[in-house]
């Protein structure tokens, strides 16, 4: 059985070109837990970005979801979640 770790992130991107990142929390999850999660991702807004690799050569998938109740035209929220599998 494999383990995930799941984080949550807001980002804000200003216009002036000023970006801030602030966790929201972070998860340990089972596999069946983290496959209920990727399916309710897409049903409440979330798009699928991809996958990637970090500098320690682990794979992870990020999704993201633009705020349109709080983002304005000086500033752009995005929230976005991060799944890693833990080897």
């Amino acid at each position: 059985m494999e383990e995930y770790i799941v984080n949550f992130r807001k980002i804000e991107r200003f216009s002036d070109g000023r970006v801030t990142m602030q966790p929201i929390y972070t998860k340990h999850l089972d596999d069946k837990e983290t496959e209920l999660l990727k399916r309710n991702l897409n049903k409440v807004g979330y798009k699928y970005i991809g996958r990637s690799k970090d500098r320690y050569d682990n794979y992870y998938t990020t999704y993201e979801r633009k705020s349109i109740e709080q983002s304005t035209d000086s500033c752009e929220v995005i929230f976005k979640v991060t799944i890693m599998r833990l080897i």
